[in-house]
């Protein structure tokens, strides 16, 4: 899997977290997702690895705020 690839799974988690889905249960088994700070790090240095490489484009997620 590329780095880009990676960034689109971890972006994607992040937003999930984001979303409310940090962890959910399955009959008795609790999953617990990676923690949104060990997730943003991971982001922050793929970002890097990636702009290191001379590759500039990579998908970012669209983010919205919800208005009361």
């Amino acid at each position: 899997m590329t780095d880009a690839e990676l960034l689109a799974q971890v972006e994607g988690a992040i937003q999930a977290i984001l979303a409310g889905a940090q962890s959910y249960q399955i009959g008795d088994r609790r999953f617990t997702k990676a923690d949104l700070a060990v997730l943003k790090a991971w982001r922050d240095e793929l970002r890097g690895r990636i702009e290191a490489s001379g590759h500039t484009y990579y998908k970012r997620l669209p983010f919205t705020f919800a208005r009361s």
